[in-house]
């Protein structure tokens, strides 16, 4: 739904695209291996530090120093990223990756809405048929229907 073949034209960044869906999926493995044998905030700040050297490089040629009425919603992104991704390194050591690899996409139906709630932007239909394609995964997913083998504290989908 998001490369949509014959209905836009080939762009060459469509393949990042690919290659951020690959390096998605990487890092879950990754961090479902890891994520066994750390805590998901030691997880995080070494992840953390690994990523800001990279992306200093990217942004320094394009830098704007942000105003000061923009740093609180600057602090929000950063805690609530921060903890998304602690919350996904202690899911990762509670159940299979197939399972809340579909529940991590739902960022796309859910930033499509606070698009739409917030700021008044449409999405168009084939934004919502992923959407809803993303939703079906989440619950015909192999590992959803593993999930009555998890601890009954933990027992989300029955």
């Amino acid at each position: 739904m998001i490369i949509r073949p014959g209905y836009m034209p080939f762009n060459p960044l469509i393949l990042g695209i690919l290659v951020s869906a690959m390096s998605n999926a990487s890092v879950q493995l990754i961090t479902k291996h890891v994520a066994l044998n750390i805590s998901g905030a030691v997880l995080i700040f070494y992840m953390n530090l690994a990523l800001v050297p990279v992306a200093l490089i990217l942004a320094i040629p394009d830098w704007i120093w942000p105003q000061w009425d923009q740093f609180g919603w600057i602090l929000a992104v950063g805690a609530f990223g921060t903890l998304g991704h602690i919350f996904l390194a202690r899911g990762m050591k509670l159940a299979d990756a197939s399972l809340l690899g579909p529940v991590d996409f739902m960022r796309l139906p859910i930033a499509a809405a606070f698009g739409w709630i917030l700021f008044g932007e449409y999405s168009d239909m084939e934004t919502w048929i992923g959407a809803r394609s993303s939703l079906s995964r989440c619950w015909l997913s192999p590992g959803a229907r593993r999930c009555g083998k998890l601890p009954r504290r933990f027992n989300f989908v029955t």
